[in-house]
């Protein structure tokens, strides 16, 4: 029953929070995604890093590849089995096809498994029985608009331009089918932030600054404490450090984006009580992904077929996914690569070194000069008469580009940064409503299996040669929703156990209640306990990033580096240089190496990667004051234990155990450690709170909604991993319209506020 416009009985009565978006809300979006109608949402934070790559997040913890985050469409999950996280919306539903979007946030393993830590979004396709015909849409919009131009009534931008197209048809009272596409083409946001995240301050670049790493230059990365000179103690003492001069990600990328989404489905309808769809999606993209490293897709693409037996009180869905890396590849990698082909590591500082301490007369360099020493550097010319030594490849020039497309194009892990990933996975999953065998009590089971076959040629991950590698897990759930004391009183709660082939049995619960404290008055409190098994990328990867490699945590990966005793966490390297910085001289490493010491490996360190837990209280308050007004309130604590992240860490090519002073010295040269990032465990407890609300008023055919979201890491763990909580501190979301001002005119206007964060 609907008790009022804004709010119904059953959302009201809910024990738990679902936040619903409906196709209406869709159709009368005030921007160009349905991304970004759901980052209104309260609660709701949506990472976006290209035109065609988000990702969406509750309750923080965001990242550029969400993985605590579930993301269904019609009940399949949209995450790419390679990847481990959903590319976008691509094989998400169109706008024309949305029947309705929920999101609930906070924990939900106990019904839907490992990932889904943080919550879970739901997109609901529309049914081809109920909504037949044709239907088209076409947005166009500008990006990088330049108002001004010419003169004051001129703009310049580029273009942007998305269009769908939609048709279904019931054949009869028993067959409908329905088939989707579309087509969206434009030009993304340019990277060009050149700010110096390097040695220096943050406006200083080369050649003036020999430290300088930009944030969106590649190659620049790794460093070398020069030994420029010689003291009395007859010890060498460094200058500043160096490091290679970089390409500009506008030099080494094309900004043109495109997705292409094709789906078609099969529903037959034996009654209103049984029905088999048979569902599959298709789509390929060109875009930009920024994570571990920057990452250009090209011709990337998925697909997902699914056929769902609603049987009733009885589900089955079986799904495949399927995705094709194409012919994309690694940005950082490429830049590393067209470097090292002009001239090799050893060479170029070899070369700045003497260049900078003694000058290079017969070519005119004179000494101490940093901008001529680079320019010597970068040259064709070597003092050690390499024979591979060639002048840097400058962008724009026919050998730049050249090179470009050979490095490209190649897949070889030495040489090239294309990179293979034709990963698969295969789902089956099940629910069964069983009869009412206690009084006021809905119970279900439930239970899910799925497989990963992952195929990289040795490109990410570590199966080249015989090495096959593959994942499987399963779970089963038990939940019940219970009416008590006069069905004042809703009390839902539930019982998983999961298992994963390389980690133990995970037992998961949750309990919610909501008590009606009087007409349209409630009450909630629940508990969740949530867990998230390491994804195939943080169990397997081994993946050469350019100037690190990145390792899954698995002992079978992590093992053969030896690191215990022989490896440095970065954060206690980074104390250590910030000590040495201004004073190089080798009594003040010595004063210093207690830094390092506290920072080397210990034995009982990185053996291995475990599950992630999340225990989350919560407290909410709802109350439905007229048919006009909604008040929705609530707040919770979620603490997070073994929370999963990457630990850095530099392996000097001398042992600290062994020589702590002279791996002082190296674990600040790239050419004398390996760094390596490792998916790993935080030792430490990380505790975060937060606080939502919601109030909606209708009035005289105007809609209007204020929501806002308070988040905060309360407590954040000391030991190597520092996670980012990516998260604004506040959010306010304001929307007002009217569906119906005149005759087949509405409008809507929204504001969005967010406090800044790292």
């Amino acid at each position: 029953m609907v008790t009022a416009a804004i709010v119904t009985r059953d959302e009201l009565e809910s024990p738990t929070n679902i936040y619903k978006v409906g196709s209406v809300d869709v159709q009368q979006l005030a921007s160009f995604d349905v991304f970004d109608l759901v980052s209104t949402v309260r609660e709701v934070d949506v990472s976006t890093q290209s035109m065609t790559m988000q990702s969406v997040n509750t309750r923080g913890f965001a990242s550029t590849a969400n993985k605590r985050f579930l993301q269904l469409t019609d009940g399949v999950d949209n995450r790419a089995p390679g990847l481990s996280f959903p590319v976008g919306n691509l094989m998400g539903l169109i706008d024309l096809d949305i029947a309705s979007v929920e999101i609930m946030p906070g924990p939900s393993a106990a019904k839907y498994g490992s990932n889904a830590i943080n919550g879970v979004m739901i997109m609901n396709s529309r049914d081809p029985f109920l909504n037949e015909g044709v239907s088209f849409e076409a947005k166009a919009g500008v990006t990088q608009l330049d108002v001004g131009g010419s003169n004051f009534f001129s703009a310049d931008g580029e273009g942007l331009y998305d269009l769908q197209g939609r048709y279904a048809k019931a054949l009869t009272k028993n067959i409908a089918f329905k088939f989707t596409g579309s087509y969206m083409t434009g030009q993304d946001w340019e990277a060009n932030d050149y700010n110096n995240i390097g040695f220096g301050d943050s406006w200083e670049t080369h050649p003036d600054q020999p430290g300088y790493n930009g944030i969106n230059t590649y190659g620049d990365e790794g460093f070398v404490f020069q030994n420029l000179y010689s003291g009395e103690d007859g010890f060498s003492y460094s200058g500043p450090p160096v490091t290679r001069t970089g390409y500009r990600e506008t030099d080494l990328v094309d900004y043109d984006v495109s997705t292409t989404r094709i789906s078609g489905a099969l529903h037959y309808k034996f009654n209103e009580d049984y029905r088999i769809v048979i569902d599959s999606r298709y789509g390929v993209t060109n875009s930009l992904y920024t994570g571990d490293s920057r990452i250009r897709l090209v011709d990337f693409s998925m697909s997902q077929t699914s056929v769902d037996f609603n049987l009733n009180k009885l589900k089955i869905k079986g799904f495949t996914t399927w995705q094709n890396s194409g012919n994309s590849y690694n940005v950082n990698s490429l830049a590393n690569r067209l470097i090292q082909n002009a001239k090799a590591d050893d060479d170029w500082y070899r070369d700045y070194r003497i260049a900078v301490t003694q000058g290079v007369s017969f070519l005119g360099i004179p000494p101490n000069s940093p901008r001529d020493a680079r320019r010597f550097a970068d040259s064709g010319t070597t003092l050690l008469r390499s024979n591979t030594a060639r002048t840097r490849f400058q962008p724009g020039t026919d050998e730049f580009n050249q090179q470009l497309n050979r490095i490209i194009n190649s897949t070889d892990p030495d040489s090239g940064a294309a990179f293979v990933d034709n990963s698969r996975s295969f789902d089956l999953q099940s629910t069964y409503e069983l009869p009412e065998i206690i009084d006021n009590t809905m119970l279900m089971v439930g239970s899910n299996f799925r497989y990963y076959d992952l195929e990289s040629e040795g490109t990410i991950f570590a199966d080249n040669g015989d090495n096959n590698i593959t994942n499987y897990e399963y779970g089963f759930f038990l939940s019940a929703d219970n009416s008590l004391f006069d069905d004042n009183l809703k009390v839902k709660s539930s019982l998983r156990l999961d298992k994963n082939e390389n980690f133990d049995f995970k037992i998961s619960p949750q309990i919610a209640f909501n008590y009606n404290i009087d007409d349209k008055h409630y009450l909630k409190f629940s508990y969740q306990y949530g867990f998230r098994y390491p994804g195939v990328r943080e169990q397997f990867i081994s993946y050469d990033l350019g100037n690190a490699r990145l390792l899954g945590g698995l002992p079978e990966l992590v093992d053969s580096y030896d690191l215990q005793g022989n490896a440095i966490y970065q954060n206690s390297i980074d104390d250590f240089i910030a000590e040495v910085d201004e004073d190089n001289s080798i009594q003040n490493r010595i004063n210093n190496l207690g830094i390092l010491e506290a920072g080397i490996v210990s034995d009982d360190q990185l053996k291995g990667i475990k599950p992630e837990l999340v225990n989350t209280f919560e407290i909410g308050y709802r109350r439905l004051f007229s048919s006009s007004l909604f008040l929705d309130l609530n707040t919770y604590v979620s603490i997070y234990q073994d929370f999963i992240g990457i630990t850095r860490v530099v392996k000097p090519s001398t042992s600290p155990s062994v020589d702590l002073l002279v791996a002082s010295g190296q674990v600040g040269t790239t050419l004398e450690n390996e760094r390596l990032f490792i998916y790993s465990n935080s030792s430490g407890q990380l505790l975060v709170q937060g606080a939502s609300f919601n109030i909606e008023y209708n009035s005289g055919g105007f809609m209007s909604s204020l929501n806002g979201t308070l988040a905060k890491l309360l407590q954040d763990s000391d030991d190597p991993i520092t996670p980012g909580f990516n998260t604004p501190p506040f959010k306010l979301n304001f929307e007002w319209g009217h569906r119906y001002l005149i005759p087949n005119v509405g409008f809507k206007m929204v504001y969005r506020l967010r406090t800044g964060y790292f």
